[in-house]
């Protein structure tokens, strides 16, 4: 990138055409030189301005008020001049200029990248790096000049015009600065004589640069091709799993039928045995009521044998004769009928137990089918967890770019939480970059797991496809992409995903993670202090129907870590887990555990977590999925 410096003193402020020019505070002639440099730049689509948008980034309660007196009522090209004060939540829209006062100019770099491809000019005041400038104003024996880096211009879509390195001279009046121009202009000629030969040297750099890229060109059709393929293998990846997800829901369907039959089954044989209970009730009190006969018919037994002997004194021997005949039939009618109903009572109880063995046959039977179809369910979610483990991604793939560790434990066979990742190598002096996710979508189980393959398909099609490498961007992207999956506009569901999001640049002097997080944190620990430290995630989800009247929107958190730092993704599943007394693992404590487990290796920092967490838990079974991603830098 080729820096042209112009020797550039403030220009002049002409208040009428009677005035001469006169001494200014440094913040009015910054404003005039702001004015003049904007008038000799040419925007992209110029002519279709309504109105020239001014963002100020200072403190300087002075300078916003020099500049809005400056401006109020004035034009640039031909069109109304706008100021807006840039405060704490940058917003960057629509701006055709960026003035960064000196106690800001630091972050050039950082303004530069969200400049990009915006048409807007940066102007800095005194920024130590010329690399990422595009006009820097700069202080030099007692005079204000500027310095101009062309090439970040032109690849804003912007034009330099032909007068403005003529701008020049102390504060003198007009005519006074014309007659010198002629003698910088000759030195103009000779640095332009010099930058020539210079632009030479460079087309063959540019001409070397283009073989390059025509490589790079191939082998981007290479893995293009690749990616088609792997899109191809999701496609029927994705068919195979909507058809189990179809087989699963008929074997609910069929297993809730079967189970209804099974009870009714078990009310008819509960009716049954009811029944046969009143039965056996009616025959224990017939029975006890002819045993009360039958004691009543041995006591008149003895008041016979009695009369016998009266009888026999009386000679009434025929009469004691007929009477016993009439009590010895009598008596055969009652066992007869006694005989009936016990014989009766057999009959019934046979009946009832040939019935009942019968229900019991049936009922094993329903039962055996009932367990042949679980066996049959618990294949089909077996067979979805092979398809899930071969989407997320290989942390060994993840350890060639970056030293990681993973903790993923399903809550059931199948999980709601998935950990994404995606790698981009360094090409025409970008950094690369390492992208890296934990999620936790709404459920568990097979919902969860369809909400998790719908998530990490998107993610693919976003990054990968769309090359959308903001993470604020993603995340907003796959918050909008999940409600029109999910038709979140027309019906009431509400399913979304909490994340903690990074992109991890790799630079030659130092390491930058940019972060944003849906109402999740990240963690991160520093070598010297061993404290822990976390930036903390919006409070918004991704997807869901949000009863807000101004929806949040995510933003990025970009922080510079030295060699020997840890970060650390989660989900909430961690922190959730209870013990056998009920109490939760807890935020605090898992906190404290990660700042005990930073200087370790980053396979004994697995082992820890892993180990604590079964230490704590117990015999409880697990509450939720969870998911623990470390990172040592």
């Amino acid at each position: 990138m080729s820096l042209i410096k112009s020797q550039v003193t403030i220009i002049f402020i002409i208040f009428s055409l009677y005035v001469s020019a006169q001494q200014f505070s440094p913040n009015q002639l910054k404003t005039v030189l702001t004015y003049k440099i904007a008038q000799n730049i040419d925007w992209e689509n110029e002519a279709a301005l309504k109105q020239f948008n001014i963002g100020i980034i200072t403190n300087d309660v002075e300078l916003i008020k020099v500049f809005n007196s400056a401006f109020q009522g004035k034009t640039l090209k031909n069109v109304p001049v706008t100021i807006r004060i840039i405060d704490n939540d940058p917003d960057f829209k629509n701006l055709h200029l960026l003035y960064v006062d000196k106690y800001n100019s630091s972050l050039t770099k950082d303004f530069l990248s969200y400049l990009s491809d915006q048409s807007t000019l940066l102007i800095t005041d005194n920024a130590p790096n010329k690399k990422y400038v595009m006009i820097n104003l700069y202080d030099d024996n007692d005079q204000i000049k500027f310095e101009v880096n062309k090439a970040n211009i032109i690849l804003n879509k912007m034009k330099i015009g032909s007068k403005l390195l003529l701008l020049g001279g102390t504060e003198i009046d007009v005519a006074q600065l014309y007659k010198d121009t002629q003698s910088n202009l000759d030195k103009e000629k000779e640095k332009a004589k010099q930058q020539e030969e210079m632009l030479g040297i460079m087309r063959k750099e540019i001409d070397k640069k283009k073989a390059e890229i025509d490589q790079q060109k191939i082998e981007m059709i290479l893995q293009e091709e690749q990616l088609n393929a792997q899109k191809k293998q999701i496609d029927d990846q994705k068919t195979v799993l909507k058809s189990l997800s179809d087989n699963v829901t008929n074997q609910q369907k069929l297993l809730e039928e079967k189970v209804k039959q099974a009870e009714q089954q078990m009310r008819m044989i509960h009716q049954q045995e009811e029944s046969l209970k009143r039965q056996q009730s009616i025959m224990q009190e017939r029975t006890t009521k002819l045993n009360a006969l039958t004691a009543e018919i041995d006591q008149q037994q003895e008041k016979i044998n009695k009369q016998k002997f009266i009888l026999a004194e009386q000679g009434t021997q025929i009469k004691i004769q007929q009477n016993l005949i009439f009590v010895f039939a009598l008596f055969g009618v009652l066992i007869a009928a006694l005989a009936f109903f016990i014989f009766r009572g057999l009959q019934i109880q046979k009946r009832f137990n040939k019935q009942l063995g019968e229900k019991n046959a049936e009922i094993q039977r329903q039962s055996l089918l009932l367990e042949r179809e679980r066996e049959h369910t618990l294949n089909s979610i077996n067979y979805a967890k092979t398809i899930q483990n071969a989407v997320l991604p290989s942390v060994d793939e993840i350890n060639k770019y970056i030293n990681t560790f993973v903790v993923f434990k399903p809550k059931d066979i199948v999980s709601g939480d998935f950990y994404w990742h995606h790698y981009i190598p360094a090409m025409q002096g970008l950094p690369e970059k390492i992208f890296i996710a934990a999620i936790d979508c709404t459920g568990h189980g097979v919902p969860g797991a369809f909400m998790s393959m719908i998530g990490s398909s998107l993610l693919n099609q976003i990054v990968k496809e769309k090359d959308i490498h903001s993470p604020c961007d993603i995340l907003e992207n796959l918050h909008n992409n999940i409600k029109f999956a999910l038709k979140q506009g027309q019906t009431d569901n509400n399913d979304g995903m909490d994340a903690c999001f990074c992109l991890i640049e790799k630079h030659q002097d130092k390491v930058s993670v940019t972060f944003t997080g849906a109402k999740r944190p990240l963690y991160y620990i520093l070598p010297q202090t061993k404290e822990l430290l976390q930036l903390k995630g919006d409070r918004k989800s991704i997807g869901g129907v949000i009863q807000k009247i101004r929806e949040v929107n995510f933003t990025n958190q970009t922080i510079d870590l030295p060699k020997g730092s840890a970060i650390y993704l989660s989900t909430d599943g961690y922190a959730d887990q209870n013990n056998e007394s009920r109490l939760k693992f807890g935020v605090k404590k898992f906190e404290s555990m990660l700042v005990d487990i930073c200087d370790a290796d980053i396979h004994m920092q697995k082992s820890k977590i892993e180990n604590t967490l079964k230490e704590h838990q117990g015999n409880v079974p697990q509450r939720d999925d969870i998911t623990v991603i470390g990172i040592k830098i």
